[in-house]
């Protein structure tokens, strides 16, 4: 098996370990970003109140759609990030690319896998915020328009947080070559920069990850179909700054979910990193 091979089938098998163990934690976030701040006081009151509520089950709604897509993930990811590594390059294939080269052949990497993505996180969106037993037919969306119903936040999400997830695990991993005065990395060593990786991602994305959510949760019959909101509505008036509430503010807004989304964000990329231990695209 050659190396891209070993990477991909790495990637995959790490990719569905690692949403086996986190779901439940995206499962709290997309609830949180979604909820009024009434509703929950925080992440843990938010499962709790779950799994009382609907039992422990409830927390891995949706789990079989992003679980099946991990190798289609992959196969677009590492493909387009390495296609895009090769030709910034150009004649010599062994030049180091620049932090902001790694950051665009990223993006461009995240955005590519958005037009998958987004249909996947749809429906299980849908299914994560369900308060009630549904079935797939009442949330598949009707048309080609309506499964990508939110592409546009999910694009704005993914494009610039993968090329941070790529530009910092990328950093972390020279940084500890010259430590270590070895190209081979240790699988921890790999962890650490997968989980600075992780938290670059979030740090970048989680306030259009609201939005993403928001526009995908809707549907009339099932879920409040609502209006139609933008970025400008979904802040505090007057303040662009409400996308990052702390506590002791309003939280209904952008930062709701992002303690969650950065312990699973940390454990998801360190797996990452692990798998890339296999071969480099």
């Amino acid at each position: 098996m050659d190396d891209t091979l070993r990477t991909l089938a790495a990637g995959t098998c790490g990719g569905m370990a690692s949403i086996l163990i986190v779901h439940p934690l995206d499962t709290v976030r997309t609830r949180l970003q979604v909820s009024t701040a009434q509703k929950y006081r925080g992440a843990w009151h938010c499962a709790s109140s779950t799994v009382r509520a609907e039992g422990a089950r409830a927390l891995y709604k949706g789990l079989a759609w992003p679980l099946a897509a991990q190798g289609v993930y992959k196969a677009i990811m590492f493909g387009v990030y390495g296609f895009m590594s090769r030709s910034l390059r150009g004649d010599d294939p062994r030049r180091p690319l620049a932090a902001y080269e790694v950051f665009a052949a990223g993006g461009l990497a995240g955005g590519a896998n958005a037009l998958i993505l987004a249909p996947v996180e749809l429906i299980r969106n849908r299914l994560q915020v369900a308060s009630h037993a549904v079935t797939l037919r009442e949330v598949l969306p009707q048309g080609v328009r309506g499964m990508y119903r939110g592409l546009g936040a999910t694009l704005l999400r993914d494009a610039p947080g993968v090329g941070a997830y790529y530009a910092a695990f990328e950093l972390m991993r020279r940084r500890a070559v010259a430590l270590r005065g070895a190209p081979k990395l240790s699988l921890g060593e790999l962890a650490v920069a997968g989980a600075f990786g992780g938290v670059a991602f979030w740090t970048v994305a989680l306030p259009l990850a609201r939005r993403g959510v928001s526009f995908k949760r809707r549907r009339r019959g099932v879920y409040s179909p609502g209006k139609r909101t933008g970025l400008r509505e979904d802040a505090p008036a007057g303040r662009r700054r409400g996308l990052f509430v702390r506590r002791g503010r309003p939280r209904e807004r952008g930062a709701r979910g992002r303690a969650p989304a950065h312990i699973r964000r940390l454990r998801v990329r360190a797996r990452a990193g692990r798998a890339r231990r296999g071969g480099r695209v």
